[in-house]
């Protein structure tokens, strides 16, 4: 994580570059804050002298995961001060633009409301343009504005414990709200995907991207920029519809589900998306019937993620990919929505040849073991009372189940389909074990397959993850060993 520094020590061996690349290292800053930067942040701050502090500032910082970059921060008791450099001119429009987004995400930071933002324009070698953005309003201001806020000592902070990037990564169907008042944030390369897509023209086109990637978030962003041109959006979502794409279709949106497909005139609209497209039984149509679409096609899907053995899992995009109609294909890598040691711990989990230490912080986890199913779904009450979502595997309808006797809620692996909570809890019971390559499987012959749905239930969590072991020793053990590597 970055370290605070006093700018003085940067200004100072600025004439030494192999020596201030060292600290920079030290420091932990990124390299794209460079040399140039720095240069012109000792200018502004000898423009500003001699009534400032120069100590605890931290340089080109970036929010884990969605890399947004401040170049200055600084913190005191009671606010957050944000200072960012522009060698040359640009509009007031995006200097205000910039400082909103700032103010927006470092709002968010735990502990600190009060947000003090400011632009300094070089024009040139020794004077600069100060602006502040205050109450939403831009004003060129005099630099004794700064150095007032300059004056006061900073203070180190720890950025990991005060910045939760997951407060950025929303759901479109578990924060709707915010989805809706545009309330979140694309990486890079979801922005360059979604570019690439706007200004392509008619045709299909496939995304895909693992759990906790942003898939889906990218998707419905994609269908709000069309509609937002005016273009009539349908998406078919490849299951059943979950209460946030309800809310959706309350507020103007046209959502469906897969089972709906026959009634639907598609010709009615411009752009046509398929989420969760590797569920989709009826593969071969769907490429048939919008080979023939006079507009843009979206097919979104993750192979990994599917329940039962009949559904078409990475055959959905081998299909699009042997029709040759695909125009460009899509994929997403990073993960983003998921904690880096939630996601870490679940690897290893389902592999247990890939244990060793990294990333896997216990805070994060919880483990607890019960002898017997019925305390352990007594104790299931108590984490929901407690707001943990508590997600069942989905049982048969027609047949019983061993897995029947840890259905506890009517949330199950089917109706959190493309969802994501801030703590889920899950059980795992006596039918998982490990084969001798060291994956997790398991024995119950049940309806939908139970290592699936388990890897479809875990993969919810965005930052806390509960695993209620019952009757299993072999994974409390294995559990543990993840946990105690990390020692």
């Amino acid at each position: 994580m970055l370290r605070p520094v006093n700018l003085e020590s940067l200004f100072d061996i600025l004439d030494n570059e192999k020596l201030l690349d060292e600290y920079r290292i030290f420091l932990n800053m990124d390299k794209q804050f460079e040399r140039k930067e720095i240069n012109d942040t000792k200018l502004l701050f000898d423009y500003l002298k001699p009534a400032v502090e120069l100590s605890n500032f931290y340089v080109g910082f970036k929010i884990p995961q969605i890399n947004k970059e401040f170049d200055l921060l600084r913190f005191t008791s009671d606010y957050i001060l944000n200072i960012e450099l522009k060698s040359k001119m640009i509009s007031e429009e995006k200097i205000k633009r910039q400082l909103q987004k700032n103010l927006y995400y470092l709002k968010m930071f735990k502990n600190y409301s009060d947000v003090h933002l400011y632009t300094a324009v070089k024009e040139y070698e020794n004077n600069f343009k100060i602006y502040e953005l205050k109450d939403g309003a831009l004003n060129e201001v005099t630099p004794g504005r700064m150095q007032r806020d300059l004056i006061l000592t900073g203070r180190e902070v720890d950025l990991s414990v005060i910045c939760d990037p997951s407060n950025y990564l929303i759901s479109p169907f578990n924060s709707t709200e915010l989805f809706l008042e545009h309330k979140y944030f694309l990486t890079q390369n979801q922005q360059e995907i979604e570019k690439t897509f706007l200004n392509g023209g008619i045709g299909m086109y496939s995304l895909q991207g693992g759990a906790g990637t942003g898939k889906t978030l990218l998707a419905y962003d994609i269908a709000y920029e069309e509609m937002e041109k005016e273009k009539k959006v349908k998406i078919i979502h490849c299951a059943n519809l979950n209460d946030g794409q309800e809310e959706l279709n309350s507020n103007g949106w046209s959502i469906s589900p897969i089972k709906s497909y026959k009634f639907i005139e598609f010709n009615n609209y411009d752009v046509v998306i398929f989420d969760e497209f590797q569920r989709a039984s009826n593969v071969e149509e769907i490429i048939t019937d919008f080979s023939k679409f006079k507009g843009k096609t979206l097919f979104c899907g993750d192979t990994n993620q599917w329940l039962g053995s009949w559904e078409n899992k990475e055959k959905t995009f081998n299909k699009l990919k042997e029709c040759n109609l695909l125009k460009k294909e899509f994929k997403v890598t990073q993960k983003i929505i998921t904690n880096k040691e939630v996601s870490t711990f679940i690897k290893q989990l389902f592999d247990n040849k890939k244990i060793d230490s990294k990333n896997v912080k216990k805070e994060n986890i919880y483990i607890e073991y019960f002898g017997n199913e019925t305390v352990a779904r007594s104790f299931g009450t108590r984490l929901e009372r407690g707001g943990w979502k508590v997600i069942s595997l989905t049982t048969s309808l027609y047949n019983e189940e061993y897995i029947d006797q840890l259905e506890y809620s009517d949330l199950n692996s089917h109706k959190v389909i493309g969802q994501e909570f801030d703590r889920v809890a899950v059980f795992m019971g006596k039918n998982f074990y490990y084969d001798e390559n060291g994956k997790l499987n398991s024995s119950e012959d049940s309806y939908y397959d139970s290592t699936k749905m388990l890897f479809e239930n875990i993969t919810r969590t965005r930052k806390k993850l509960f695993i209620v072991i019952v009757n299993n020793r072999e994974i409390l053990r294995s559990c543990l060993e993840i946990l105690n590597c990390s020692n």
